[in-house]
């Protein structure tokens, strides 16, 4: 979705595809950190922004992070 240097890998579109209809399905998704900024809408600087984004992430697509 988004490369570790922030360069996007997907178009928007297909974003919207992912969270919409893939998320929802999984057990576990492991995503980067510029990953989990987008589909958080959060910003990850430390390691309690990791936590608070990864149950941000569990809570919103229902899997674990």
């Amino acid at each position: 979705m988004v490369a570790t240097s922030g360069s996007a890998l997907m178009r928007s579109g297909a974003v919207d595809a992912l969270t919409e209809k893939l998320l929802p399905l999984s057990v576990l998704v492991t995503p980067n950190i510029p990953e989990a900024e987008v589909l958080s809408g959060m910003t990850v600087r430390t390691k309690e922004d990791m936590l608070s984004v990864a149950k941000n992430i569990g809570d919103a697509y229902g899997c674990a992070v």
